[in-house]
């Protein structure tokens, strides 16, 4: 259902009209359909409200919850199937999903036009409606642009994309994910081919939170105007630029935010109330309302201060009629009669005169009306088809390990084969985001959330330390120590951890897609090796260096993979797993002393007490010092399974000198997140806060 403002979409040129909207004529009623001139089209029809009619064709919901389009005549009749989610006609097609099926566009009858499932091989998880030609969609985590053909417009390449009624699109590249210095982060207005007309550092300027009374209403563009916001003594302030980069209204403390644009005259609040001036700062009147937007290019509401109703005036600041009004809206956008809220809940159809119009029908008064249901929405219409298949051959699961990772890498090597995979968020590749001994990631994967876990056996970076000699106050001298940077370590991977849940999974994911997955990656697993156990829903597989452990929990599918003990690990704990009936896994963390030991040397080439050749002593390893149960407390648990770290041996110059001590964590889960890490990867809430937010 598309549930915005009347005027999201005023003052543009658009391929549509509103024909029809839902109203109730008695308290509790069924809904019908009315025009803008107050024909009423049907009454009484439908239990659910429907939505505006657009192009002949209205959706509405079903006793069972899904939605069915209907044809917007006296007597409507349905066409086309039952769909989780369908979109409005604004254009000659319109994105409809069936459960279990990927993203189709449909024509007016209901028959399928093209099926959207794929770009470049990765499944298209959502999209918008068709505005104007265009629709934003969706694959993994990044952006892109279709046409009403089916034509990708502009590839899916970006962390973050809002579309403008204008047809062209903010957009910040998926490059920038991670990069926290807003001087390297750029945003861009791109047109509907891609083509850049405008660009911005995220340091210099945001695009204002909200640009109307209406979340929905996410104006950035204005003509060929960027509205920008700074701050400027202790308060945010607004302007706008042109595409040359060029001001046409400097950012002042006259204007703190702008509502509404229509025409070179743009609706400002100053902090104490709003106002009218044109795009080159003259004012026109003076900020003295509680409210004000525009009805018409020519005409506007406005709240008076103190007032709990709205009144109209025109742009010469006079009033039009005698009356005042709750709310008032223009389904019609410039149309010549509005819907005026008279009462708690009645409405009537008033000119813009400010005078009331009879209805074309018998019906008198209108006890509620779904005014606000009026297009320009960015709804999102999400498929919830998964290809199990697809997803299960992106894990490039290998007797060495999966996603390309490997217990034979260092850590940048670790940090390029998780960026080797798209659906994962980019990770660092700076020693400096990096101070503990895992590196982290995530992303989504056919609608799918991911995540994964390198675990090291130390931390993956150290100090680069300078010494410069400093001179005391009584004239002594000493050595100071100062870190000036971090460097990545040889350490070695011991786990690899990945995580796919199925918890986040929205719009009411398949029945049965946990146990298929699963199922499909414990298949899989079952052919990179030996199978040394097997359960219902998990599989402990030998593949000659170590093991991969895949289970199901009923919330997660996971892939573990290490130099396990795996003579305790009981797998009949996941038997009973299912999305009503949550398990875990209990798997004891691999010990180092097989690792250590290869690192070294063999017991049979140095004798059992023997010291190794100096050249080969690693000096520089320090096992990680015993943790307080405090700190033990505090390593994240996961629901996917529990799992035991033993204790690591340290690394001794001599052998026989070696000494037990306490391992990095107690208890660690199958998909253990970062504890005490400076990672600073970025997500896109993080990248929406670079346009958003000033920090």
């Amino acid at each position: 259902m598309v549930m915005v403002s009347c005027f999201a979409a005023c003052g543009e040129k658009d391929d549509w009209d509103v024909e029809y909207v839902p109203f109730q004529e008695s308290e509790g009623g069924n809904w019908g359909l009315i025009s803008p001139d107050g024909e009423v089209l049907f009454s009484e029809e439908f239990k659910e409200m429907p939505s505006v009619a657009l192009n002949g064709r209205f959706v509405v919901r079903n006793a069972d919850g899904l939605f069915e389009i209907y044809t917007a005549e006296k007597k409507p009749q349905k066409v086309g199937g039952e769909y989780l989610s369908v979109g409005l006609f604004y254009d000659k097609v319109a994105p409809a999903v069936e459960k279990g099926k990927p993203i189709q566009f449909i024509d007016k009858d209901g028959d399928v036009e093209f099926v959207f499932d794929k770009v470049d091989g990765k499944t298209v998880t959502s999209c918008s409606d068709i505005i104007n030609g265009t629709a934003v969609f969706k694959c993994g985590d990044y952006y892109g642009v279709v046409s009403s053909s089916g034509k990708v417009l502009i590839e899916p390449k970006y962390a973050l994309m809002e579309k403008d009624p204008s047809n062209r699109f903010l957009c910040v590249d998926k490059k920038y994910i991670g990069e926290l210095d807003e001087d390297k982060v750029v945003w861009q207005v791109l047109d509907k081919d891609g083509e850049e007309l405008f660009s911005m550092k995220a340091s210099k300027f945001k695009i204002p939170e909200q640009l109307s009374w209406s979340f929905a209403d996410r104006r950035f563009i204005f003509d060929d105007m960027v509205i920008l916001k700074t701050e400027k003594d202790g308060h945010n302030v607004c302007g706008l630029m042109k595409f040359d980069g060029e001001w046409m209204l400097k950012p002042s403390s006259k204007v703190r935010s702008v509502v509404d644009y229509r025409k070179g005259k743009l609706v400002y609040y100053d902090g104490t109330g709003y106002g009218l001036m044109d795009k080159e700062g003259e004012v026109i009147i003076r900020a003295k309302y509680d409210k004000m937007r525009f009805v018409t290019d020519e005409i506007l509401m406005v709240k008076k201060s103190g007032e709990s109703e709205y009144t109209l005036i025109n742009i010469e600041d006079e009033e039009i009629g005698n009356d005042s009004y709750r709310n008032i809206h223009n389904v019609k956008m410039n149309g010549q009669n509005l819907f005026a809220k008279v009462g708690k809940k009645e409405w009537a159809l008033i000119d813009l005169a400010g005078k009331e119009v009879k209805l074309k029908t018998s019906i008198e008064d209108i006890y509620e009306g779904s005014f606000n249901t009026i297009p320009f929405s960015f709804q999102n219409y999400i498929s919830d088809y998964v290809d199990v298949d697809a997803l299960v051959n992106s894990l490039n699961l290998t007797d060495k390990g999966f996603l390309g990772l490997t217990l034979n890498q260092n850590p940048e090597a670790v940090i390029k084969a998780l960026n080797s995979n798209t659906f994962l968020n980019p990770v660092s590749e700076s020693a400096s985001n990096h101070v503990a001994h895992n590196i982290p990631s995530s992303g989504t994967l056919e609608l799918l959330g991911i995540s994964t876990t390198v675990s090291f056996n130390k931390d993956v970076t150290e100090g680069v330390y300078e010494t410069k000699t400093v001179k005391g106050f009584w004239g002594n001298t000493y050595q100071e120590k100062k870190e000036v940077g971090r460097k990545f370590t040889d350490a070695y991977p011991l786990v690899i951890d990945m995580s796919v849940s199925l918890v986040d999974k929205i719009n009411g994911r398949p029945e049965g897609l946990g146990e298929l997955l699963a199922k499909k990656i414990i298949e899989k697993t079952k052919t990179i090796g030996k199978v040394v156990k097997e359960g219902k829903n998990a599989v402990i597989v030998n593949t000659g260096d170590a093991y991969m452990i895949s289970y199901y929990t009923g919330s997660t599918v996971n892939l573990t993979y290490g130099k396990y003990d795996v003579s305790d690990i009981d797998l009949s704990t996941c038997d009973d797993a299912s999305e009503d009936n949550l398990t875990y896994l209990y798997i004891p963390f691999p010990s180092e002393t097989e690792s250590q030991n290869k690192l070294i040397g063999d017991d049979d080439e140095w004798g059992e007490l023997e010291s190794p050749p100096a050249e080969e002593l690693m000096s520089d390893y320090h096992a990680p010092a015993p943790e307080t149960k405090e700190a033990r407390n505090d390593v994240p648990k996961s629901t996917g399974s529990k799992q035991k770290q033993s204790a690591q041996p340290e690394r001794t110059k001599v052998k026989s000198q070696t000494t037990s001590s306490s391992s990095s964590s107690s208890v660690r889960t199958s998909t253990p997140t970062q504890s005490g890490s400076g990672e600073k990867s970025v997500n896109l809430n993080d990248l929406i806060n670079y346009t958003n937010k000033k920090k």
